[in-house]
């Protein structure tokens, strides 16, 4: 294993010669992102994150409406941002319809998705939420927003948590990241390697895997922070339960807002995801990132 202290050349070195980069569909220009709306109170923050991410990267804004709601105000205060931004109007019956159709044939490279809190596992699992029809069919990126629990408020943005398993959607999650922060802000990244319950800590921290591993994170995030101009905080976790080990480690840093991925992955319906796991136990606001052809 190499040295932990290096130059910047180095550093970018062995980022490259370990397989990490930046894909050529974040180089590209985003141009039109797509916010479903039926003018509910918990879609406050999905707004708020598709203006910043507009205002970052010059894209524009439509907001699908499919509520009984006049959005004119809320187009209105978009605008005033210099941001481009238009009402599109629907009359399906089904708002999962209307959702898909405009997704196909917009040519949006992103959709922000607001979503409820839904914590009980009974509740998610009877109720055929729009996003659980809606998500699979979009063949762009979709963030799904989750709002912190019971709360409408928008949070600070100071501290934005990234959870990167060090694939390919590891450069996604902080370029989606990145135009949130408010000025100064920095991204906490956290990386979770479990190992059995019945294995003790002390047998595996200091492991040749562990430190291997544990020492790859830190290019990674290094090597991201070089090339995207952004301040990244790596943090490596061990951990007997990804999703326990967030909950502890995260919930004490009173992260504003954090970032996980979600793959399409084929399975019984009921099957609990780890991104819903860690909906159940996080206390911040979420963010989902679904994208069907990021390594799995």
């Amino acid at each position: 294993m190499t040295n932990e202290t290096f130059d910047d050349e180095a550093l970018l070195n062995e980022f490259f010669d370990l397989g990490y980069k930046i894909p050529d569909t974040l180089l590209t220009n985003l141009d039109r992102i797509l916010v479903p709306s039926v003018g509910e109170p918990f879609e406050n923050l999905g707004f708020e994150i598709a203006k910043r991410i507009a205002k970052q990267y010059g894209a524009e804004i439509t907001i699908l409406n499919n509520g009984k709601i006049d959005l004119s105000e809320r187009k209105k205060k978009i605008e005033e941002l210099n941001i481009k931004c238009k009402i599109v109007n629907t009359h399906h019956l089904s708002n999962a319809k209307a959702i898909v159709e405009e997704a196909s044939k917009g040519d949006y490279q992103l959709v922000i998705f607001s979503s409820r809190r839904r914590l009980k596992f009974l509740d998610w699992l009877i109720t055929r939420s729009t996003s659980r029809r809606v998500i699979p069919k979009i063949k762009c990126d979709v963030l799904q927003v989750y709002p912190k629990k019971n709360e409408e408020a928008i949070p600070d943005f100071s501290k934005i948590g990234v959870m990167l398993p060090r694939t390919e959607r590891d450069s996604h999650l902080i370029y989606w990241g990145i135009p949130l922060l408010s000025e100064n802000g920095v991204i906490e990244a956290f990386h979770f390697s479990d190992f059995p319950r019945i294995t003790p800590m002390k047998n595996v921290i200091d492991t040749d895997l562990i430190v291997e591993e544990k020492h790859n994170f830190k290019v990674l995030t290094h090597g991201y922070s070089a090339l995207l101009s952004t301040d990244i905080n790596p943090h490596f976790i061990l951990s007997h339960s990804v999703a326990n080990g967030a909950a502890q480690v995260m919930n004490k840093m009173k992260l504003g807002v954090c970032f996980l991925g979600q793959s399409q992955k084929k399975g019984y319906f009921w099957r609990r995801s780890l991104s819903y796991k860690v909906i159940l136990k996080l206390k911040s606001a979420l963010i989902i990132h679904h994208y069907r052809n990021v390594e799995k």
